[in-house]
């Protein structure tokens, strides 16, 4: 669908697709990316994990840059990410190829990602040209977890995780301002696999902000928690609120974003397809013998394209990011570096009292979150953390250390 303001507009394609293909098999679906998967994986972390430049956080990598996108080109791709979920369902997820590697035309949510990523990685390269992207426009809880390819670990037992992911945050509302994604650097794959033998964990809060990317390696373990302070409440607390029903999770709040991994050329997430609206045609269909797909794709094709360009120009200038010379890194704010071991309390980080239980849920089987419990237990500065929590804007670092 085309999306201009709040008027929605849809194509002959998005109504006859489903006619065309009333009488075959049907589509292989897109994984499901919230749902865990109880396979016993064989840790392999085969993409590389080198970012570009020096990381603001300790070593991890984790990087964030506002003014990426402009109020108008965010309003647009809130609207085009929308209409993608349409085509492949709330939890289906897409793939295209970056230029000179594409087949087929990018759409204009396509041409706006591979735009931001010139500006983060230069000319597409073979070890990331693929990039698999999915959207979501609810404030909903997402347990800890690193993306893998879903099909992989179904079939083969093994965690295979992108090069690098982002969050690209679009439309936020009021009440979901502090619904921040937490990065965890040194959490890689699974939250146990990356064996350092180091109690102390670092975790990035980065608030939602319209028109800001956030980027970091693709094995990394993120979350967003829903309330923002859901890990920082006692078990008998969160029994006696009557757990998630209480916490206003069937509201929806707005909170739009795109996600984005970056996966080599020549070894993409498995059954994972193109957008149809593209041209691309999904794997696993049976088409009718007397089916004349390539006119209909080809028709469709160029009334689709037509409409992309009269509303946001030649390859969708009008929504391309900003010149990276406009963009905002920005630092983040460090807290609990001084945390220490204390006899009486068993931790200590400045003052005593500031320190509590952070509960972190997990997400998945065993076999996939790679800890024994679907809680990891955390001691920290638990008052900075809520307020880091609750921040609207600012990216802070704070240091937390493992009951072991």
């Amino acid at each position: 669908m085309t999306v201009l303001g709040n008027e929605r507009k849809t194509p002959f394609l998005c109504i006859l697709l489903p006619h065309l293909f009333h009488a075959t098999v049907g589509f292989v679906q897109n994984p499901i990316r919230t749902h865990p998967v109880a396979f016993f994986p064989r840790w392999r972390l085969s993409a590389r994990d080198d970012g570009k430049a020096s990381s603001p956080s300790s070593d991890g990598g984790v990087h964030v840059y506002d003014g990426v996108f402009s109020p108008f080109a965010c309003e647009e791709l809130h609207y085009l990410a929308m209409d993608h979920c349409d085509r492949v369902g709330s939890d289906g997820s897409s793939i295209f190829y970056r230029p000179p590697h594409n087949t087929t035309s990018l759409s204009p949510l396509e041409r706006a990602l591979d735009c931001a990523l010139s500006s983060l990685e230069g000319p597409a390269s073979s070890s990331a040209a693929a990039v698999e992207y999915w959207s979501r426009q609810e404030h909903a809880n997402i347990d800890a977890h690193a993306d893998v390819d879903e099909a992989e670990l179904e079939e083969e037992e093994s965690l295979r995780c992108p090069r690098f992911g982002h969050v690209l945050y679009l439309q936020v509302d009021a009440s979901a301002a502090r619904g921040p994604t937490c990065v965890f650097p040194t959490k890689r794959g699974g939250w146990d696999a990356a064996v350092t033998g180091e109690p102390k964990v670092e975790m990035v809060v980065v608030p939602a902000v319209p028109g800001r990317i956030l980027r970091f390696p693709g094995s990394v373990v993120h979350a967003v928690p829903r309330p923002a302070d859901r890990w920082l409440r006692a078990a008998a607390e969160d029994k006696e609120r009557g757990g998630d029903e209480e916490d206003g999770e069937e509201d929806f709040d707005e909170r739009s974003v795109v996600l984005f991994n970056t996966w080599p050329y020549d070894c993409p997430p498995r059954g994972v397809d193109g957008d149809y609206a593209t041209g691309a045609l999904p794997d696993g269909i049976e088409l009718p013998a007397d089916a004349d797909v390539e006119g209909f794709f080809a028709s469709q094709k160029k009334q689709r394209f037509a409409e992309w360009e009269e509303d946001y120009g030649a390859d969708a200038a009008l929504l391309h990011a900003n010149p990276s010379s406009e963009w905002v890194e920005q630092d983040f704010i460090q807290v609990g570096g001084s945390i220490v071991d204390d006899h009486d309390s068993g931790l200590r980080v400045e003052s005593a009292s500031e320190v509590g239980e952070v509960k972190v849920g997990l997400m998945g089987e065993k076999n996939r979150r790679i800890h024994p419990t679907s809680i990891s237990q955390l001691y920290g500065p638990v008052v900075a953390l809520k307020q880091a929590l609750q921040e609207e804007t600012a990216v802070t670092s704070i240091l937390l250390q493992e009951n072991k």
